[in-house]
């Protein structure tokens, strides 16, 4: 059967799912950096995810994320209520990256800071493409110290398909989050609320499945699960019908889309071939998905009986 899922802490569902995706599906990082920053980094750059915390004097600071690509860094804070001394906090952060990362020349330092932005979950009472810091030096000199700002509920499903940005799904729902109590009580609102997450889950399968991503789909649909649980405590119902979806209702058979896609490429002979360990990590994955044991996923996966102890020992 597949591994029983861990219930994530309640008080700090949004930071944990966003440094889930972060920490563990890092390919979704560099087209969201690309919709923060404008940079064009294709989707295989490698980057180097930084340490989170930052020691100050009596303080430790953590960071939800910081990466550098190339000789640039990029530091990002996951934000879900509208609180109004981010900006400071974020400037604070900033500071103290950029002095561990000094660098003396003779009598002077030069201090580089990272490029920052905040992803805001939650619609703001106003929504600002920058959050800014206006420092004021003496003598009379001034600057603007601006992170980029960006807004989950701003972004609609296909946008957020065409441009990548698939770490906003599992926040999709709290779009939805004032209107829960009326779509629980409502069959028509409750229908078409139901019918955008099968889409969700249906246009993800069309997008990782044929790329052979189904860890990646199952991970993400899981993550959605997550803060859909958490989200929709109070609605029984329509909190049902998003575990039933996102656990697997329109969940094709992994092997038969496969092979339908092997079969239209003129590739029939995929699912015969390929390398142990890449058949081992199929049948993780539909156990995981489907719920299903080890025996039935090897069978579904077309492996004959005669190797199944060697792909059950590999578990």
């Amino acid at each position: 059967m597949g591994k029983k899922r861990r219930r994530k802490d309640r008080r700090t569902i949004f930071d944990d799912t966003f440094r889930t995706m972060i920490q563990k599906m890092q390919w979704m990082v560099i087209p969201f950096l690309n919709e923060m920053f404008g940079t064009s980094y294709p989707e295989d750059m490698p980057g180097e995810q930084l340490r989170n915390e930052h020691l100050k004097v009596g303080k430790k600071l953590i960071t939800d994320s910081l990466f550098r690509i190339g000789d640039k860094l990029y530091h990002i804070e996951c934000q879900s209520t509208d609180d109004p001394t981010m900006a400071i906090r974020v400037f604070e952060y900033d500071v103290q990256i950029a002095l561990e990362g000094a660098e003396r020349e003779g009598m002077s330092y030069h201090v580089h800071f990272p490029h920052t932005g905040i992803l805001y979950l939650r619609n703001q009472k106003e929504m600002p493409d920058t959050v800014d810091v206006h420092v004021h030096f003496p003598g009379g000199k001034t600057a603007v110290y601006q992170s980029e700002a960006r807004y989950v509920q701003k972004y609609g499903l296909e946008e957020i398909l065409k441009k990548n940005l698939l770490l906003f799904l599992p926040f999709y729902i709290l779009r939805y989050e004032k209107e829960l109590a009326e779509i629980e009580q409502d069959a028509g609102k409750k229908k078409a609320f139901l019918e955008e997450f099968e889409r969700i889950a249906g246009r993800l399968q069309e997008k990782l499945l044929p790329e052979e991503r189904m860890d990646v789909y199952s991970n993400l649909t899981e993550l959605i699960q997550d803060v859909a649980n958490y989200i929709l405590d109070s609605e029984r119902d329509i909190k049902e019908g998003v575990n039933h979806i996102m656990g697997g209702k329109i969940l094709e058979l992994y092997t038969e889309r496969v092979q339908r896609i092997s079969e239209k490429k003129g590739r029939k002979k995929w699912m015969a071939e390929g390398r142990m360990e890449e058949k081992r990590d199929n049948i993780r994955m539909l156990m995981k998905t489907t719920g299903e044991t080890a025996e039935r996923a090897m069978e579904m996966l077309g492996i004959a009986p005669s190797q199944w102890g060697k792909y059950k020992a590999m578990l």
